[in-house]
């Protein structure tokens, strides 16, 4: 089973997320807001 983290980068306006695996991935939420995407987890 993975665990998912997920924090606010207030420095790069993005949400960093991290996995068990020790992975990250950067989502910039102006990119995510622009295109109207929301992002969910589940």
């Amino acid at each position: 089973m993975n665990t998912i983290y997920a924090e606010y980068n207030m420095y790069h306006n993005s949400i960093d997320i991290y996995t068990s695996a020790g992975y990250m991935l950067l989502y910039i939420l102006m990119e995510l807001c622009r295109c109207g995407w929301m992002l969910k987890i589940p």
